[in-house]
């Protein structure tokens, strides 16, 4: 099972450093927490799985993305201090790695 905080500590690095010092701790964990569901659904995971690491990658970019658009309502991406974020197609992004690691039906 993952440790939430472990994985929260990672998206923290992931802002945009205006954001790092003041973070909304419930916000990022509510948007980690989503597309966390979103792909166990897509993965057909069970809660106890392990979501594989490639898709956990984008998991915590997509949460960093997400948590950096909040407040810019109507831009498509923004970038300071050497880093971007494309708020458009994050759900794409995160498919396109998911269909290489999904489960197959039986």
């Amino acid at each position: 099972m993952y440790n939430l905080q472990t994985y929260l500590d990672q998206v923290r690095l992931l802002l945009l450093p205006e954001d790092r010092e003041s973070v909304d701790i419930a916000l990022l964990e509510v948007l980690f927490e989503r597309w966390c569901n979103i792909a166990r659904a897509f993965l057909r995971l069970t809660p106890k799985e392990e979501i594989p690491p490639a898709t956990m990658s984008q998991i915590l970019y997509n949460t960093a993305a997400s948590y950096n658009a909040s407040g810019d309502e109507g831009l498509t991406s923004s970038s300071m201090g050497g880093q971007s974020y494309n708020y458009q197609d994050l759900l794409e992004q995160l498919q396109r790695i998911m269909r290489t690691e999904r489960k197959p039906r039986f």
